[in-house]
């Protein structure tokens, strides 16, 4: 039983940024991507800096 909680408060920061990047969507938009912008270098740089950090993450939970 006590892997459980382990398993659980491990996956616990990544879900809490998860459900903060899905509430922080500004209005108007159709997701946390916008595709009008996505020609700009600095979200651009952002957003896969956060892809590469979750593939680590996830990569070494595997």
């Amino acid at each position: 039983m006590g892997v459980h909680w382990f398993t659980f408060f491990l996956n616990l920061p990544v879900a809490t940024w998860n459900v903060d990047r899905f509430i922080m969507v500004p209005r108007g938009n159709m997701g946390g991507f916008d595709p009008r912008e996505i020609h700009n270098r600095e979200q651009l740089k952002s957003h896969m800096k956060e892809a590469m950090i979750k593939l680590g993450f996830h990569l070494l939970c595997f």
